[in-house]
């Protein structure tokens, strides 16, 4: 045999002996590290958390410690905070972290600690619990308040430790107002700042409002504030008697409101013989006239005598009030 050919066949040969020899021993090699795996959280409060992690093979290696490396931010080693457990050898294993605070992020990995050196598994994090179960929420403001509705701003900070599912104002004309009472749902829940409008209230009238938020575990309220509905702005600038040679008496009516949505029903005069009688709506009512609109600026007679205490009133969509003259 050509001796070229030979000295090329041999070197094939020892080249695939080698190639063989270094397999094997990274097969080995890898045989011989640890395999482990941070399996998942089991549960998790609010100031303490179990987790669970697998190491699936050791090879020949002495395991001297393992557990859960943790800390409050990414990739946490032994050297952060650390749980460890007796156990050494293979098997799924269950650490609890403790001494932990409500709501904060935690970021943790399994470790197992040889001969060799420490070897780590994959990271998982995850949030501890709320320990507030029921929302927080603040009632903020009136943002409109009109003589017979007003419109509430509130907000929800914190769902606590279930999600709200609903969210409104309870509202009352005593202090303390709950849903047992009045209340009025948000389009919407959740977290967020929400409007409500309350409606079919009373002019001048004191009205206690709070907001609340409900979820799994109850409902939770915010602060209480009240507001007072307007008193519309009606101008009484006229209104007498006056006697004709007939017997006669004008009435006359000079009134206007320039608030919106203020309509006038009624108008006319309340009347006693009795001189520092409180006059009353509707009880007193001497006579009346039906109006739809202002302003009122008209004259109308009636025959008999004058009343020695008399008053001029007006009823609108909102209310009586009762004018000085």
């Amino acid at each position: 045999m050509n001796i070229k050919i030979l000295g090329l066949i041999i070197g094939i040969i020892w080249f695939s002996l080698a190639c063989k020899k270094d397999s094997e021993l990274n097969s080995s090699s890898a045989k011989q590290d640890v395999i482990l795996t941070t399996d998942k959280t089991l549960q998790i409060n609010p100031t303490d958390a179990i987790i669970q992690f697998t190491i699936s093979d050791k090879g020949p290696l002495k395991i001297l410690v393992s557990g859960i490396a943790w800390g409050k931010s990414p990739s946490p080693t032994i050297l952060t905070n650390v749980v460890t457990q007796s156990d050494t050898g293979k098997g799924t294993f269950t650490i609890q972290i403790t001494s932990l605070k409500p709501n904060e992020k935690i970021y943790a990995r399994a470790f197992a600690t040889t001969e060799k050196g420490t070897k780590y598994g994959n990271e998982i994090s995850f949030t501890t619990a709320n320990t507030k179960e029921l929302p927080t929420l603040t009632t903020v403001k009136t943002l409109e308040i009109n003589p017979t509705d007003a419109t509430i701003q509130f907000t929800v900070s914190d769902e606590g430790s279930f999600a709200v599912t609903s969210v409104g104002v309870a509202w009352s004309r005593i202090p303390g107002p709950t849903v047992a009472n009045n209340f009025l749902p948000a389009s919407g829940f959740g977290k967020g700042t929400f409007d409500v409008k309350i409606t079919g209230l009373n002019r001048n009238e004191k009205i206690y409002v709070k907001a609340y938020a409900t979820n799994l575990k109850g409902t939770e309220y915010g602060n209480e504030i009240s507001f007072t509905t307007t008193n519309p702005a009606i101008t009484f600038i006229s209104g007498c008697w006056a006697s004709n040679s007939m017997g006669a008496h004008g009435l006359g009516f000079d009134i206007n409101c320039s608030e919106p949505g203020v309509i006038p029903i009624t108008a006319g005069v309340l009347a006693s013989d009795i001189m520092g009688a409180v006059l009353e709506y509707p009880a007193d009512i001497f006579f009346e006239y039906n109006f739809s609109s202002f302003p009122i600026n008209q004259i109308f007679t009636r025959a008999g005598y004058i009343p020695s205490n008399y008053k001029f009133y007006i009823k609108t969509n909102v209310g009586v009030q009762i004018l000085e003259d």
